[in-house]
């Protein structure tokens, strides 16, 4: 309930209410059929029921209860997250560490000046360049499938452009994925058409895409009734500027003129759980499809 009226539950304007049927079962009653429910609900951290009752909502929304390996003994919005190690955590000798601090900096220069001075120990989800720099530099870079950069728009609006199937597909032939993920990705990406990759459930090796043709995405941006085409905005996090700009090139060239909006990431995620944003969107999914397919259908301002 509390996720559901903060807004940071997906879908949540479905839910109308919920029943407790025993101890193990719980129903919701919706507004109308949603087929990513069990997949949202099952999203949101849980809440200590003891501690909620104890010290109240307010208390409960920024002190976590809960049973893993460290507790968080400082916590500054934005700037860091300090956690020590849980003595009563239920694995004997773990964890290893004693403690981690998780600072949040926005510009990926000053990341990569950090771990070249020593002054972090490991940098999460750096950006592909940065990722190859530090790789020529002999530091180590894990990689794996991990993410989908996708560019949602706010087509859960019916004024917005982007609720027209014709303008979407317009952004789709307009960008050159293959030309874009060979400058961009540094050996660490691959193109793909469709919103299931491959390995994934609902991949589908048969389906050709809408391959790279800027001639055609003029054409529907005009026959979407844009003939003189279309001014946006699109925003995105700092690590994204690269391929943001690569992205705004593309566009330019059919007729659709992007301002980049970049982004802290209070704003960013605030934009995506909570306020909705206007235009388009750079951001990542995880490889299920199905979180994707969450934040197409329910987010828009």
């Amino acid at each position: 309930e509390l996720c559901k009226e903060s807004g940071a539950l997906p879908g949540g304007k479905y839910i109308t209410s919920m029943d407790i049927i025993d101890d193990y079962t719980i129903r919701f009653n919706l507004t109308e059929w949603n087929s990513q429910v069990v997949y949202n609900i099952g999203r949101p951290f849980m809440f200590s029921p003891t501690a909620f009752q104890k010290n109240g909502k307010d208390w409960a929304i920024i002190h976590a209860v809960a049973t893993g390996p460290f507790k968080v003994v400082e916590f500054q919005r934005d700037v860091a997250v300090k956690l020590e190690k849980n003595e009563n955590y239920w694995r004997p000798g773990r964890p290893y560490l004693d403690g981690v601090e998780f600072r949040v900096v926005k510009e990926p220069a000053t990341c990569s000046a950090m771990m070249q001075a020593g002054q972090a120990d490991f940098w999460m989800q750096t950006s592909a360049q940065e990722g190859a720099d530090l790789r020529d530099m002999g530091y180590p870079v894990l990689t794996g499938p991990n993410v989908i950069n996708n560019i949602y728009g706010d087509s859960a609006n019916p004024e917005s452009p982007f609720a027209i199937k014709k303008v979407r597909e317009a952004i789709e032939y307009a960008i050159d994925r293959q030309a874009s993920s060979d400058a961009l990705g540094f050996g660490f990406t691959q193109p793909i058409n469709q919103l299931a990759p491959p390995g994934t459930q609902g991949y589908n090796p048969d389906y050709a895409g809408r391959p790279y043709n800027p001639d055609k995405a003029m054409q529907l941006v005009a026959e979407a009734g844009f003939p003189d085409g279309i001014k946006t905005t699109m925003m995105l996090m700092p690590t994204a500027l690269n391929a943001g700009t690569v992205i705004q090139n593309y566009l330019a060239e059919v007729g659709i003129d992007v301002e980049l909006d970049v982004a802290d990431p209070g704003r960013y995620w605030g934009g995506i759980f909570a306020t909705g944003w206007e235009g388009l969107l750079l951001g990542v999914s995880a490889l299920n499809p199905e979180y994707c397919v969450v934040f197409l259908h329910h987010f828009g301002p």
